[in-house]
């Protein structure tokens, strides 16, 4: 599975990003999925323990010209081999601040929603909205 093969990656390469070849697209998990949506904008698909982000084949090399340009290390992986694009200095770091905003949004939201099913019928529910919206527009992805 794909997850699988990140997570061994990732323990080897953990300040490179991951790019997995899955059919006509290419993915990215957790940690990478983030740092990619925040370079690349494409859009972040939440699974039960993992995020995914996907890109379509044909847009492999301009993925990996930007990254090439930004000084992040990378690896793709096709058909059971992968090439690693390693830099003198990794910038990688510099986009994984982005990581902890992410988690931090997404705690903050499963809480409102959490606290919104319970006041269902409290009359501040609009207080607890209005809470949830502020939170949401300081988030920058």
């Amino acid at each position: 599975m794909i997850q699988d093969n990140y997570e061994k990656l990732k323990l080897q390469y953990p300040k490179s990003i991951i790019i997995i070849k899955a059919g006509n697209f290419y993915e990215c998990i957790n940690d990478d999925a983030i740092i990619m949506n925040n370079i690349f904008k494409y859009k972040i698909r939440k699974f039960s323990k993992y995020i995914r982000l996907g890109f379509p084949i044909l847009s492999l090399n301009k993925v990996t010209g930007i990254l090439t340009k930004l000084e992040i290390n990378y690896i793709i992986v096709e058909d059971g081999s992968f090439k690693k694009e390693k830099f003198k200095h990794n910038n990688y770091n510099e986009y994984s601040d982005k990581i902890i905003d992410y988690k931090w949004a997404e705690e903050k939201i499963e809480y409102i929603n959490r606290k919104l099913k319970d006041n269902i019928t409290n009359s501040n529910i609009v207080y607890i909205l209005n809470e949830m919206e502020k939170i949401l527009c300081k988030i920058n992805f």
